[in-house]
């Protein structure tokens, strides 16, 4: 049967008549393994780092005329630091920082489980960005950090403005 399951709509259906209902009654380990699986997947627990994920959106015609300036590239750069920081990293801080009985810098007055999701962006997420951002400048300081001692070298020390000539050999 889960060979066809792409193709057949109702296998989760089928499934749960024909190895679900059947839990205490089948005859080999694998279908009371499969069983056990399929009743743990369908359990509340499983969903629960994820209660602090949301989506939204905002359509500012700054933000378009901005995402336009920086291209495509950067633009998919940035929505995808935004997709990972409301669907993976708030969830996270939520989820471990839950059962935490004191405030965890630089929040030093609400602990993690009376945070909101917009508190936990601002508290946490928001150092974690800026942190991202700095750090994509020095990588890409220190990976410009050649033509720049290049051209350095080429100018000999010229401060008058004069063009750069290169040598063919280059």
């Amino acid at each position: 049967m889960s060979s066809f399951e792409p193709f057949i709509p109702a296998s989760a259906t089928l499934r749960e008549l024909t190895i679900v209902a059947q839990h205490g009654e089948l005859k080999y380990p694998e279908g009371t393994a499969c069983a056990e699986v399929l009743k743990a997947g369908a359990s509340e627990e499983v969903f629960a780092p994820f209660d602090a994920a949301s989506i939204s959106i905002e359509n500012d015609p700054a933000l378009l005329g901005v995402g336009y300036i920086i291209g495509p590239r950067i633009a998919s750069l940035m929505a995808g630091g935004g997709v990972l920081s409301y669907l993976v990293l708030i969830p996270a801080i939520k989820y471990f920082g839950s059962g935490l009985a004191a405030p965890i810098a630089p929040e030093a007055a609400r602990l993690i489980k009376d945070m909101s999701v917009e508190d936990i962006q601002g508290a946490y997420v928001l150092y974690i960005a800026a942190g991202a951002v700095a750090a994509g400048g020095i990588i890409g300081l220190v990976r410009s950090l050649p033509l720049i001692v290049n051209v350095g070298i080429h100018r000999g020390g010229d401060t008058r403005g004069r063009r750069l000539q290169f040598s063919q050999s280059e």
